[in-house]
Parts: C-alpha cells; structure tokens; sequence
C-alpha cells in the first residue's frame, strides 16, 4: 500500500496534538503553592532537651587485660580503708606498761610466816591456804632480796636444830615462789634467835618458827 504526503501530513498533526493533550494533562495534576503546603507533612518540632551522652566503652585487648593487676578482696577493702584515712589524724600513742604495785610497807620488817611447827617437823600440820596467800604475795613486790630464815627451839642437838630451820625455811620459800616472789635466800639459824623463853611449853612452841624479810 503506498503512503501520499497528505497521510503523512495528517499523521504528524495527529501526534502533535496528541503530545500537546498529555503536557496540558500533566500541568493540571500539579498542585497550587498554597495546596503544597497545606498538604505537606508538619515538621517535628525542634528537640530541646539535650539527648544523653553516650559513652562507648573502647574494647580491651587481650594483652592490656593480662596486664592488670588483681587485687584481692581484703587488699582491697584494706586499700579503700587507707584512703579513706584522715591524713591529719594522728597516730594513736602507744600505752605506758603498768606501773608495778608499790610494796606493802610491813615486808620490810620481820615478819613470821603464820603456821606453827610442831617438835622436829620441817612443816606445819596446819595451813591456812588463804593466810599463806596473802602472806606470801606481798613478797612479790620485794624490789630487792627476800630473806627466809627458818628458827627452832632450844630442845635437841644444836646442829639438829640448824638443820631443821633450814629445811623450814626451804618450805616457806617454796610457799613464796609459787606467789611470784624472787630473788629468795634462805637461812637455818636454829635456836640463835629465840622470840620467847624456852622454860615453857607456849614459849617454845611460838620459837618454832619461819621469818621473812624484803631486803632493799
């Protein structure tokens, strides 16, 4: 079929026109100003608090956590106490050691043990424990030498009497350490030193005897 100028003509007319209709379609879907910006989205009003800072932990290596030291529990609390310690403060002073008990006046005179020997004994019979006792701690505030001496009386062999007294004296000292006393000596005197007659049963009786003395 062949094609005259005038289909050609016709046919681009048809074209023009039908790309003048599309164009006039498309600038009458465009909105107005005013429609624009009725119809565009509000926007979010402007934050005004400020967002918190976000502080992003750096990763350790392997190494740097190697490297650091562990401190156990108790150091640790020890270390947060000693921190926390006023530098200001001071030391506590270190407490004066006690003064020793001044001695009993009366250890510086003669005193006799309190039991009495009988005939020939190195010992007493009877003891008074809570006598003894107190008798015998006053001598532990004896600031020099204790001095024991043991006495009998004048019945009997002279040298058997010197022997006895100081096996006498020998109790009593033992009486004595066992209440801290120290630096004791004792002393046999026999019959030397009598404190009553010997012509009377009492007499002889209060001669069997054991004194004690502090030597400064």
């Amino acid at each position: 079929m062949s094609i005259s100028r005038g289909d050609i003509a016709i046919g681009g007319l048809i074209v023009a026109l039908g790309a003048g209709f599309v164009l006039a379609r498309a600038h009458s879907d465009d909105p107005s100003p005013a429609e624009a910006a009725a119809e565009a989205p509000a926007e979010a009003p402007a934050a005004t608090e400020t967002a918190p800072e976000v502080v992003v932990a750096l990763d350790r290596t392997d190494e740097q956590a190697a490297n650091d030291e562990v401190v156990p529990d108790g150091e640790a609390e020890d270390q947060a106490s000693a921190s926390e310690a006023d530098p200001d403060e001071a030391a506590p002073e270190p407490a004066e050691p006690a003064q020793p008990a001044a001695p009993d006046p009366s250890i510086f005179e003669e005193q006799d043990f309190p039991a009495r020997f009988g005939v020939g004994e190195a010992s007493p019979r009877k003891l008074d424990a809570e006598q003894v006792s107190e008798f015998a701690r006053r001598y532990a505030a004896c600031p020099g030498t204790v001095m024991v001496m043991g006495h009998t009386d004048a019945s009997g062999d002279h040298g058997e009497n010197r022997r006895i007294s100081e096996d006498r004296a020998r109790f009593v000292q033992a009486m004595l350490s066992q209440q801290g006393a120290e630096r004791i000596r004792i002393q046999g005197r026999g019959s030397d030193a009598p404190i009553a007659s010997n012509t009377s049963h009492e007499g002889r009786a209060r001669n069997r005897r054991v004194s004690v003395v502090c030597k400064r």
